[in-house]
């Protein structure tokens, strides 16, 4: 287990063991495969489709796809397993569903070693405004209790995508602030405002569109400022939700992921505002060690002024790591005269 080194000089050290800190995507090391038996033997051959999955959520992308060497670890996926659990299944040829939870070191170091980016469990809160249209039936916007495929799709997609997905209540206030031709124009701008009640990072607008040979969708992300589109089209709901949430995994994963190996790890200094006295030190170590590439931290000075020193060892290139730092927003970049030196204010 990490642990954090406390140089208060001349005084004392601390040392503190790492706790979550923000709110987490969940199970990003667990999968649930249909199974027909609880046999050992069929543990086995299903435990390689549990690891792909695994990886998947844990990268945002399919890192066989980019990296071949992987495959040959998946022959070994049992012995990683840290739990298995079994319920049962609505599908009677596959009465079971079993559930594997993964050893997260051991992932993590695979993906080091393969020299894979790891996407932590902080990640953007996504809404989404999505209207369908049917044959025969008015435009309908999906909500979180619609009884649809589409309800259950879309918050089931990015559960297996590592992604935290919301869907609007459309209740009256909903109703009264949004209208079907800004989530049909996919107008991302006039959606913000109803969004907020949301507390969400990303806003995601689709228009899904029905007939005789399936599905035409147009879909637009929107987060800081920046938007992505895609058109997507497939013969199902099942065909068209997984194309989605790969595009939104990679999207994200690449602005978020940090790139880490098991080269000797670096150190990069950073000048922290805002730390008042003592106990402000525990929440922002804790939440350093939640970045994926920080491998110690070490407290060198303490002025005056609420300012701390921080020595930051870390598994990643300096870039990857300050990336890493600006979707949770608990450290913000300051002005400086020095280019060399990275000033940011603390927020808990």
């Amino acid at each position: 287990m990490k642990t954090i080194r406390l140089y208060l000089i001349g005084l004392f050290l601390i040392v503190f063991s790492s706790s979550v800190f923000a709110v987490k995507v969940s199970s990003l090391y667990s999968a649930t495969i249909p199974v027909s038996t609880q046999s050992p033997e069929e543990r086995s051959q299903v435990a390689p489709l549990a690891m792909i999955r695994v990886l998947t959520k844990v990268t945002g992308n399919n890192p066989l796809t980019s990296n071949p060497s992987l495959k040959s670890n998946l022959n070994n996926a049992s012995t990683l397993i840290d739990e298995f659990s079994y319920t049962t299944n609505t599908d009677n040829n596959k009465p079971y569903l079993l559930s594997i939870t993964f050893r997260q070191k051991d992932i993590d170091e695979w993906l080091r070693n393969a020299n894979l980016p790891i996407w932590n469990q902080d990640r953007p809160l996504i809404i989404a405004w999505v209207a369908w249209d049917a044959p025969k039936q008015s435009t309908d916007i999906i909500s979180d209790d619609s009884p649809n495929e589409w309800s259950t799709g879309l918050k089931q997609g990015a559960k297996e995508h590592g992604l935290r997905l919301l869907l609007p209540l459309m209740d009256a206030k909903d109703i009264q602030s949004t209208s079907i031709d800004d989530i049909t124009s996919l107008s991302a701008a006039h959606l913000q405002a109803p969004s907020t009640r949301y507390a969400t990072n990303a806003l995601l607008v689709g228009h899904v569109t029905e007939n005789s040979k399936g599905f035409v969708t147009e879909w637009k992300l929107a987060l800081d400022g920046t938007e992505w589109n895609w058109h997507l089209t497939a013969k199902t709901i099942n065909d068209v939700i997984p194309l989605l949430m790969d595009n939104i995994a990679h999207t994200l994963s690449s602005r978020f992921a940090v790139a880490t190996s098991n080269a000797a790890p670096v150190d990069v200094t950073l000048k922290v505002t805002n730390i008042v006295n003592e106990n402000d030190f525990r929440p922002l170590t804790s939440y350093l060690y939640t970045l994926p590439s920080v491998d110690d931290v070490a407290i060198v000075e303490i002025n005056k002024t609420h300012e701390v020193t921080l020595k930051i060892s870390i598994k990643s290139t300096p870039e990857s790591f300050f990336q890493s730092l600006t979707f949770a927003k608990k450290l913000i970049m300051l002005p400086s005269s020095d280019p060399s030196m990275a000033i940011y204010q603390w927020h808990p």
